[in-house]
């Protein structure tokens, strides 16, 4: 169950973005540490600091059995459609032929980017999204 302050805590997340750092602030770490502020759930424990480059994020994805980060979203939260994404949920869109994770924050979804912060897509452009309860 979300936090009572998870609406103003997700502006406040939003708006002071981590500069990104494989293993340590990537898009999958990135939206693991909003769900732990905003449920008090951990889903990234495992992964946070455990690899330090793109190669070995996705080695250690599929040492886990997850072909990409869409795999991983969906072994801890329940799927929603794109179009009933809401607020604070987790979504999923592609750059440069790789599937990432962001944030949506309503019409539009913010993803952590490695160079330039966070990057503005229409939620609706999404391929996939997750409730965060």
């Amino acid at each position: 169950m979300r936090q009572e302050s998870w609406p103003e805590d997700l502006h406040d997340y939003l708006a002071n973005p981590p500069a990104f750092e494989w293993g340590i602030a990537d898009c999958c770490l990135w939206c693991a540490d909003w769900i732990l502020m905003a449920t008090g759930i951990d889903h990234g424990g495992d992964f946070r600091g455990a690899y330090a480059d793109e190669k070995q994020a996705y080695a250690r994805l599929k040492a886990e059995g997850f072909a990409d980060v869409d795999q991983l979203a969906a072994a801890f939260l329940p799927s929603t459609p794109v179009a009933l994404a809401q607020r604070g949920d987790i979504v999923c869109a592609v750059f440069d032929g790789r599937k990432t994770l962001g944030l949506c924050a309503g019409a539009h979804s913010g993803f952590l980017r490695e160079v330039g912060g966070v990057e503005w897509v229409p939620t609706l452009d999404c391929m996939a999204a997750w409730r965060v309860a």
